[in-house]
This record gives C-alpha cells, structure tokens and sequence, in this order.
C-alpha cells in the first residue's frame, strides 16, 4: 500500500535528532565560539576523503579555532545533556509504524551520543548505522 510515505527514513543525530548544537556552545563558552568550532569540524568532516574518528575531527576542529584541549573532553563528558529538539518525538511517533526508521551518525558505534542517546529519541529506530561501519564513500564521479 503506497500512503505517500517513503519506505524508510534515516535521520543523522546529532542534528537533525539531539540538539547537539547548544552543547558545543555552552562547553566552548559562547554560541560564537561554539559555532566556529562546529563549523571547522563539519568542514574537516565533508573534506575527508577516508573515514576519520568522530573523536579526532571534533579535537582537530578544536584546535583549529584556538580551543584548549580540555574543551573537547569535556564535550564528551557532557553528551549525556543532549535532548532531541522539542518536535523530534512528535514527528517520530507520526512516523512509527508507517515507515522504517534509522539513524545514521559519523560517530564512532562506542561514542557516547549513540550509548546515551534520549529516550524520547530510542525506541523509534530499526537500525542505526556509523561511518566507520559504512566503509568507504561511494563517489559519483
């Protein structure tokens, strides 16, 4: 039966998902410091031609913009703060039972956001999936 629905969904966690966003802010300091260093890392991120560890990029990206290295361990102490945007659970219980649902993240499958992931947010997935399990980038060129 086609209801207009794909078949199946995946979402990334930490932004579509957790509002990781607010976390970076807050443990660099400000949302202006937060956002350059989050900014740095995507950029390490989509430049990468081989899979690089979540962990690595989000120091790299750390020191890149002039944070001390303490900042990032304490990004990873604080993940279990994480809390999905306020009409994630809405929008997943409209979507349950009608498609298949996944997550995908560049995390590390042992990194903390997938371990301490909200429970608002748990239930809803048929797979989850990381970088580092997905192998290599299939390109198009």
């Amino acid at each position: 039966m086609d209801d207009g629905f794909p078949r199946a969904v995946l979402f990334d966690l930490l932004t579509a998902l957790l509002d990781s966003w607010t976390l970076w802010d807050a443990v660099s300091g400000s949302e202006a410091t937060g956002r350059a260093w989050r900014a740095e890392y995507l950029r390490l991120t989509y430049g990468s031609a081989a899979y690089v560890p979540y962990e690595k990029l989000v120091r790299d990206a750390a020191r890149a913009v002039g944070l001390p290295d303490h900042v990032p361990q304490a990004l990873e102490e604080r993940w279990p703060e994480l809390k999905p945007w306020s009409d994630v659970p809405a929008a997943l219980a409209m979507l349950r039972g009608r498609t298949k649902l996944a997550v995908v993240t560049n995390c590390s499958i042992t990194g903390r956001p997938l371990r301490v992931m909200p429970v608002a947010v748990r239930w809803s997935w048929r797979a989850a999936t990381t970088a580092s399990l997905a192998g290599p980038t299939i390109s198009t060129r």
